[in-house]
């Protein structure tokens, strides 16, 4: 007897829908970083009607300005308080593999720095946070982070703007300067740093920006600084009439103030401050400069 099996049609497995494919958005072409980025490392033609520490940018301004962005995928940001633009800042990231290399090329363009150790023929390597100013006073700090770049453009203190904000915030408590300095704090591994619109380094190289703070007993101790390549004679007259005559010891000025003791180097190419609180920061005018407002769009 012969028996016959007859086997049925196996089932078919459904169809997979075809995932659609993701197409990176095309990194920021030269000519758009041209309209954001002038030959000076300061704000681009992009931005010509706008002038840091001047009114507020017009509504017709911010439009504009937000269309090119939206067009190009990256962030601008136009800070205002008390009724002026303190502060114009981008932020773009460069997709892909590469996407670093978008990000150097933007960054030299910001004039970002180099960091040297001590050996001879060193190429160097590129700083992820540097201070700069264009030819018009406007003061550049510029941050990388692989592929993303930040920039913040201000308006550059003077020196003796510098040295008033210095002074002011030695003895603050710490909160409260934190609290007003907004993004211009920041962690470092071995101290917290108030970022400043100022060009410490006039010969291009180094890293040590900003005002370098000791914190004691949850009050700014100390402030530190390093000036690089400013005029040794031109620096020696502007401390004088500032403070008086200084006691010099092995090339280290002193002078004592109340409230304060303080120590500089001005003979030195690279003139180191420091600003020492010998009792809380008195609350008088100065004070107010003790730290950039927190910025708000």
């Amino acid at each position: 007897m012969l028996f016959a099996v007859f086997h049925g049609a196996r089932p078919q497995p459904a169809p997979v829908a075809a995932k659609p494919r993701v197409h990176e958005r095309p990194w920021l072409s030269h000519e758009a970083m041209r309209e954001l980025v002038a030959e000076d490392g300061g704000p681009g033609p992009l931005f010509a009607d706008l002038s840091l520490g001047g009114p507020p940018p017009s509504k017709e301004s911010r439009t504009r300005i937000a269309e090119f962005a939206g067009a190009n995928g990256i962030t601008i940001d136009l800070d205002v308080a008390d009724h002026e633009l303190t502060a114009i800042r981008v932020r773009v990231t460069f997709g892909g593999c590469c996407g670093y290399e978008g990000a150097d090329t933007l960054g030299r363009l910001l004039h970002r720095t180099q960091i040297y150790d001590d050996c001879e023929d060193c190429r160097g390597t590129p700083a992820n946070d540097w201070s700069g100013a264009s030819s018009d006073s406007v003061a550049i700090h510029g941050h990388v982070e692989v592929n993303k770049i930040e920039v913040r453009w201000e308006a550059r203190l003077t020196l003796p703007e510098l040295l008033d904000r210095a002074e002011a915030i030695a003895g603050q408590p710490r909160a409260t300067v934190r609290a007003r300095a907004g993004e211009h704090w920041r962690e470092t591994a071995t101290d917290s740093v108030l970022d400043v619109p100022f060009l410490f380094m006039n010969d291009g190289y180094g890293n040590r920006h900003g005002l370098h703070l000791a914190i004691e007993h949850g009050r700014i101790a100390e402030v530190s600084f390093e000036l690089h390549g400013e005029g040794m004679d031109a620096l020696g007259d502007l401390l004088r009439k500032r403070w008086g005559k200084p006691k010099i010891t092995d090339g280290t000025w002193t002078w004592r103030t109340p409230g304060r003791v303080i120590t500089a180097n001005p003979e030195d190419y690279h003139a180191a401050f420091v600003i020492r609180a010998t009792a809380p920061a008195p609350s008088t005018a100065l004070a107010r400069g003790a730290a950039t407002p927190a910025p708000r769009s």
